[in-house]
């Protein structure tokens, strides 16, 4: 064992709290008691997101909590308690001495979690039981703190950067309703109306049919799919990655089978299966897309459940004016391109982290030789270079061009 490390099991550094499934008849949708976590279903990319709440939990985490899947093909997975939810069976949540040491935790499970698998067996549907994860052994530094503390600081820049994306999402999201539900667009005070249309001179009455056309998708089984830079997408959204994409970017996605209209916008080339259609259009496919997502769609055919090109044409809509599109567009545009910075400078730094994490896991890093300084202090250059294993302020650099960009 290297000097200043020492065995631990992860109770000595933590308490478990296995989940209980509440009674079912305590289940509802409606915001009433306390939001019911089951597994990943209710995971987001840093916190949960319930949809399903109970009055009557069994087991409650703590906010600041791990939670941990336990059961099943989806063991492993994390989040974050940004406040207490009710624990189902499917999860457990995991709370440290204190904050790094959870953060620490954290880290670990993602470092180690083939060897916790084994524990089980290594099968495709493990469960892990509370002995197993209490008495999981591994060996750290004194200083593991010191770990957490840098490692948890990509993981800060990651969260600030989904806030600023989803912040940016809003802002889209509003220029749409302002400008084309509340009627609120540049010019609108002087803009006559047609006394025969009821619109803005200018604006049409149509149909989707009239502006849009909603394409076939492409079977693809998920043996058949060779791992690559294309996302392939299902009405769920993205399902997987190929080496060929079938259609270029950007592009709007709707739900045909399954999850009946949903809606996906995707920058960049990709492949849509034939559980959805991809839109084509000769007008702004921003506005196809805002437009899409507030369509009320449905399951046309009680025979093959799904949604009915026909059907979907018929639904009613407006054209705004030519000039007022390519204002939005202009808008939009920028927001949906910083998003898109965003989310690329998030990519560099999970590489960065990912690269430093089994490199400080197991000692290859002396953590006690590092300058902590810049960790605490949030400087992206320094906590790089910090930390240096090679590549890593190489990828800080690459991430300052991305966001130059804009």
């Amino acid at each position: 064992m290297k000097e200043g490390w020492k065995e631990y099991r992860l109770y000595d550094l933590a308490k478990v709290t296995m989940g209980l499934s509440p009674k079912g008849d305590s289940y509802n949708n409606s915001n009433i008691g306390i939001g019911l976590l089951n597994g990943p279903t209710e995971f987001g990319d840093t916190f949960p997101d319930c949809t399903l709440y109970t009055t009557d939990p069994k087991r409650i985490c703590k906010k600041g909590d791990l939670i941990f899947c336990v059961r099943g093909s989806t063991t492993g997975r994390m989040n974050w308690a940004d406040k207490p939810y009710a624990l189902g069976r499917g999860v457990c949540s995991i709370r440290g001495k204190d904050d790094l040491t959870t953060k620490f935790l954290k880290h670990l499970l993602t470092n180690n979690l083939p060897a916790l698998l084994q524990i089980t067996g290594g099968g495709t549907f493990p469960n892990l039981r509370k002995e197993d994860i209490n008495g999981f052994k591994f060996e750290a530094p004194s200083s593991y703190k010191k770990i957490a503390a840098i490692l948890s600081a990509y993981d800060d820049l990651i969260e600030n950067n989904l806030r600023r994306i989803k912040l940016l999402e809003e802002k889209a999201q509003i220029t749409y309703e302002e400008w084309f539900v509340r009627m609120k667009f540049p010019g609108h005070e002087s803009t006559p109306i047609n006394e025969e249309t009821g619109l803005p001179e200018g604006w049409r009455n149509l149909t989707l049919g009239d502006f849009l056309t909603l394409n076939y998708g492409k079977a693809l089984k998920a043996g058949e799919r060779i791992p690559g830079p294309f996302k392939v997408y299902g009405s769920s959204g993205e399902v997987g990655t190929h080496n060929k994409a079938l259609i270029e970017g950007p592009g709007v996605i709707v739900g045909r089978k399954g999850n009946v209209g949903s809606v996906f916008w995707e920058p960049k080339d990709f492949y849509p299966i034939d559980t959805v259609y991809y839109v084509s259009s000769d007008v702004s496919l921003y506005f196809c897309y805002y437009n899409l997502k507030g369509q009320r769609f449905i399951n046309n055919d009680a025979a093959v459940p799904g949604l009915n090109r026909s059907s979907a044409y018929l639904h009613k809509s407006f054209l705004p004016s030519k000039s007022i599109l390519e204002k939005f567009d202009l808008v939009v545009e920028d927001l949906f391109d910083l998003s898109e910075n965003y989310k690329k400078q998030n990519q560099l730094l999970k590489e960065a982290r990912d690269i430093l994490l089994p490199r400080l896991m197991t000692g290859m890093i002396d953590v006690d030789q590092l300058d902590l300084s810049a960790f605490e202090n949030g400087d992206g250059d320094k906590m790089l270079m910090a930390a240096e294993p090679e590549g890593s302020y190489s990828i800080k650099k690459k991430n300052d061009e991305v966001i130059n960009q804009n």
